[in-house]
């Protein structure tokens, strides 16, 4: 148990130690109701067990390797690495994205904010599911669009970033 104690107080273990107790304290307050979850849940998660990994990748690696810098260097990297997967069926588990995407407004209705939308040109205004506001940049291959038309999105263009629209009557 000492040396156990020792490796998590000695560096570089020391600062991801300090971030667990900081995360333990975060879930405490949360757990409590002083801090609303759903405002940070979709960050903190992830966080959190980033944290945590990264945590006991450098532990593991501060009893096995004697470069301090290396294992701090591995200890994120592994930390990252081990998040990205253990989230991934997460988020198929929960049926849900933990963070928003553009997809996500395919299928919704949005207001022509430029004067005229073309191939080439046009913003619009759509509103997301948490009642938010975006500008976004939207494109129309039909007659011209223009300012206060409503429109659906259809499509989203990975390479252009824009939304594909047509016009609602």
């Amino acid at each position: 148990m000492k040396q156990f104690v020792d490796a998590a107080l000695s560096f570089p273990t020391l600062w991801f130690s300090v971030a667990v107790v900081v995360m333990v304290a975060f879930w405490l307050v949360a757990a409590f109701g002083a801090v609303e979850i759903d405002d940070v849940a979709i960050y903190a998660v992830p966080v959190s067990l980033w944290v945590l990994l990264s945590w006991f990748a450098s532990l593991v690696g501060s009893s096995y390797l004697n470069q301090k810098y290396l294992v701090i260097a591995i200890a994120i990297t592994a930390g990252a690495a081990a998040t990205a997967l253990v989230m991934k069926p997460v988020r198929k588990l929960l049926g849900q994205e933990i963070l928003p995407s553009r997809n996500d407004f395919v299928g919704r209705l949005c207001v022509i904010r430029t004067k005229e939308v073309t191939e080439k040109y046009g913003q619009a205004e759509v509103t997301a599911d948490d009642g938010s506001s975006a500008v976004i940049q939207v494109r129309h291959n039909g007659n011209k669009l223009s300012s206060g038309s409503t429109a659906l999105i259809f499509d989203y263009d990975d390479a252009g970033e824009f939304f594909w629209v047509v016009e609602v009557n």
